[in-house]
């Protein structure tokens, strides 16, 4: 097999190497990880679910920020969430300048 691009996983090695590989279903898991979906969601009680999502931005430059925060609340509206944060995980490139770093967190 050849090495493979950046970005996302093709569907069929996504399912060979990472969806068949879930643990134990549990049942406070009202939506769990499967292609086509991008969030995952929690019941806390009968009344009350928390739903997640994590997305990252890998060809983004100008506006990476802002993008990261649109997608992932896009994800969450797909499961008629209404988003209350967001977790930002940022990994910039090698050389990097502060001003853009600075940009981009201004961005979120």
């Amino acid at each position: 097999m050849t090495g493979l691009r950046t970005g996302k996983l093709p569907p069929a090695l996504l399912r060979e190497l990472v969806l068949g590989k879930l643990g134990a279903r549990r049942p406070e898991t009202l939506v769990r990880a499967q292609l086509g979906v991008d969030a995952a969601a929690v019941a806390f009680d009968s009344d009350s679910a928390c739903v997640l999502t994590t997305d990252p931005i890998t060809t983004a430059t100008h506006g990476a920020g802002r993008l990261a925060v649109h997608v992932v609340c896009n994800d969450l509206a797909c499961l008629g969430a209404e988003p209350i944060g967001v977790l930002a995980t940022l990994l910039f490139p090698e050389g990097v300048t502060p001003t853009a770093i600075a940009e981009t967190c201004d961005h979120i």
